[in-house]
């Protein structure tokens, strides 16, 4: 069995990818979390999760699609399974963010998606323990750097 070495490994690379992109979400929803934010709070956030959080997650779910035929299918249907749970919170945080009077209920999406986030990054993480990043094709490799750089990753 051949060792990768930890620069080159996928999980790893990934894990710094993920801790970056956890605690930044976790500062932008931060505020929304609190059921008394006020509107801007819950706008800012709505900005935040139609900008930069619908790229990430597009680029996350075409990377695990990059991988799809290195993971187990149970891997493979948990992660899928996990992405639509993000997409459906996001998208009940962005309706209830853009409306007045909505700080508990959104309190309540900003709280879940964050949860959500963390988990969805460990899974993938876990899923990916054992490959390289020259496991993925070209083309994963290529949004592996994308990621990195949304995340603020060096090389």
């Amino acid at each position: 069995m051949t060792t990768i070495p930890a620069a080159d490994r996928l999980d790893a690379v990934l894990s710094r990818i993920h801790e970056r992109w956890v605690e930044d979400v976790r500062l932008i929803l931060k505020p929304a979390m609190a059921p008394g934010a006020g509107f801007w709070d819950r706008w800012s956030t709505v900005r935040f999760l139609t900008d930069q959080f619908e790229d990430f997650y597009r680029l996350e779910a075409t990377l695990l699609e990059r991988l799809a035929a290195r993971l187990p299918p149970s891997d493979l249907a948990r992660l899928r399974q996990g992405l639509g749970e993000m997409e459906r919170t996001r998208s009940a945080l962005v309706g209830v963010g853009r409306r007045p009077d909505t700080g508990v209920e959104a309190s309540r999406h900003a709280t879940a998606l964050l949860t959500l986030v963390r988990r969805w990054g460990a899974e993938l993480e876990g899923a990916a323990h054992g490959l390289g990043q020259a496991d993925l094709p070209p083309e994963g490799r290529d949004l592996l750097d994308r990621l990195a750089t949304l995340a603020r990753i060096g090389p």
